[in-house]
């Protein structure tokens, strides 16, 4: 039980986390609506999972460059459009909260981790997680006005996404790549990169603590009457979006002859999403943050189950056999 714990905490702290969000306690509701905190959690968060980065192993993955592009184009692509059919399936707080998650950038948090754990390319997961989150500040305002906000005539309001995402997102990163050249700091986070990942994971706790907060008297009012099938509807579209896009990265990069291991990366990669963002984002556009809980537990689930029966055997056959050949000069 011990060891279970040790490996699950965050997944059991997560469905703890979202059951005291609702108890609907008066000073945590207060709490959620200080935007100084929530933006000082992003900040602190984004500034922790992208310490450990070590930007110098992009160097050939830059040079072979079809993987990321793959994996980049499903996540900021093929899932924001196919959220958008998905959406309408779902009541409008959850529908919006589902395109949400479908717009954000890929997790710094685990993509490299379970690619790793498939035996793939990590250095691939890991551009795919530069890439995408170095561009949110400007994708992610963009596709949240095609898909919300085709009926406003003022852009204004997705407008201050751009600064905003770039100082929570962007910022951080930057400055976690410059402390990176101290050698000391470099060695010091690449060293405890399981303490910085912990203490980065509490954030996203604090994050959903106050998303679940400021949406439970809403949730409570619209959803009572309805919530089982309403909940089990949001699962499945949650979950259809993220295995579907998993598999389509698998068959494209088989139908273009990637490696294996350049394979399971873009499955994983252009699949899994940041929670950090999008909790940020929801908040924000006042819709549900089930749909991006859902789909973080839903990822870390799934994508456990298919590195292990199914990515990892593959690699493990293949890999020998699809050694990349470096390019004719």
């Amino acid at each position: 039980m011990k060891g279970w714990l040790k490996r699950h905490w965050f997944l059991v702290s997560l469905v703890l986390v979202v059951l005291s969000g609702f108890s609907g306690w008066g000073p945590l509701q207060q709490a959620s609506t200080w935007r100084w905190l929530q933006n000082s959690i992003v900040f602190g968060v984004m500034f922790l999972m992208a310490l450990p980065i070590e930007a110098r192993a992009f160097g050939r993955t830059i040079r072979r460059p079809w993987a990321p592009v793959l994996a980049i184009a499903i996540s900021y692509l093929f899932q924001p459009l196919a959220s958008w059919p998905l959406a309408q399936l779902l009541p409008t707080e959850l529908g919006n909260g589902l395109m949400v998650a479908a717009i954000v950038p890929c997790t710094l948090a685990s993509a490299a981790v379970w690619t790793r754990r498939a035996e793939g390319n990590d250095a691939v997961a890991l551009v795919v997680t530069v890439v995408t989150n170095g561009g949110c500040f400007l994708i992610a305002p963009l596709w949240l006005w095609l898909l919300l906000g085709q009926g406003e005539s003022d852009p204004g309001r997705w407008l201050a996404l751009v600064p905003k995402l770039g100082l929570l997102v962007v910022a951080p990163m930057a400055l976690a790549q410059l402390c990176r050249g101290s050698a000391r700091i470099a060695a010091g986070s690449t060293r405890h990169k399981i303490a910085l990942s912990t203490a980065a994971q509490l954030g996203i706790l604090a994050m959903v603590l106050l998303g679940t907060a400021q949406i439970s008297t809403r949730i409570s009012g619209t959803l009572s009457a309805q919530a089982i099938p309403v909940g089990i509807a949001m699962i499945g579209t949650v979950l259809g979006l993220h295995v579907t896009s998993l598999v389509l990265g698998w068959k494209l990069a088989a139908r273009w002859k990637l490696p294996a291991p350049d394979a399971a990366a873009v499955a994983i990669a252009g699949s899994q999403k940041t929670l950090m963002v999008g909790l940020s984002l929801a908040m924000d556009l006042g819709s549900s943050i089930l749909p991006l809980v859902t789909y973080h537990v839903a990822q870390l689930f799934v994508d456990t189950w298919i590195a292990d029966r199914w990515l990892r055997p593959f690699v493990r056959q293949h890999a020998d056999l699809e050694t990349p050949r470096e390019p004719e000069a």
